[in-house]
């Protein structure tokens, strides 16, 4: 399994950011490289890194970093 921090790094490569530039309370709209690939990127790792589909529109509605930890956090060891 993967740790929240984990994640976030993998977040912050789809988003062309260092992991220290991100936090759970990161909105996705600050990040400059945060697209329509970067979100299909993240279904991507979501479902390679984790195991897991997202719900439909589930990562649409996020709005921070937070958000998509938590439509995730199940598949998480902490």
């Amino acid at each position: 399994m993967m740790s929240t921090n984990d994640f976030i790094g993998e977040l912050a490569n789809i988003a062309l950011v260092t992991p220290a530039e991100l936090s759970l309370e990161t909105p996705l709209d600050s990040l400059e490289m945060w697209d329509s690939m970067a979100q299909v990127a993240t279904v991507a790792m979501v479902d390679e890194s984790l195991g897991a589909q997202l719900p439909a529109g589930g990562l649409g509605a996020c709005k921070t970093i937070g958000d998509i930890v938590n439509l995730v956090r199940d598949k998480l060891k902490d």
